[in-house]
């Protein structure tokens, strides 16, 4: 199921148009490259737990937008001479397009979505980057065999105290 998960928050992020590239890493490290097409989402799974009802799998989401760095100097207090307002413009509406959509209009996946609040990034690994972090639990119903079986005996199973 961890594949189905994975490949549906890939699916529908990358449906996005204002989405140009979208990582899945291993070791929670966002690839930071210039060669990158920006706005990024990088995905890093983070773990997995079930209750009787619903398998949960968690994930790290960074949505991050590239700064537009002038050479010369401009320095303005409230930031006019950069694009960071609009950089975090653009990450929040991605990540709100992606919420909306699995919240409102998804009804056929059954998916249950819950996100923390959106943590602030900025010059995001010395890279001018700016953005949002955030976790992202989406969970589906277990309604498989087992699961069944599993709250059908529920009633019928011994307790053993340690």
């Amino acid at each position: 199921m961890i594949n189905e998960i994975t490949k549906y928050i890939i699916d529908r992020f990358g449906s996005d148009d204002m989405v140009h590239t979208i990582l899945l890493s291993d070791n929670g490290i966002v690839d930071v490259k210039k060669e990158n097409i920006y706005p990024i989402v990088d995905l890093f799974f983070l773990n997995r737990s079930e209750t009787d009802e619903t398998y949960s799998y968690v994930y790290k989401i960074h949505v991050l937008q590239q700064r537009n760095i002038k050479r010369e100097m401009t320095p303005s207090k409230i930031m006019s001479d950069t694009n960071y307002l609009d950089n975090l413009a653009d990450c929040e509406s991605i990540i709100n397009n992606f919420v909306n959509y699995v919240r409102r209009f998804d009804i056929d996946s059954n998916y249950i979505l819950q996100t923390t609040s959106l943590q602030r990034l900025s010059n995001y690994g010395g890279a001018g980057l700016d953005g949002f972090t955030f976790e992202l639990t989406l969970s589906k119903p277990n309604t498989g065999y087992c699961g069944i079986l599993w709250k059908r005996n529920k009633s019928n199973r011994k307790r053993y105290n340690a």
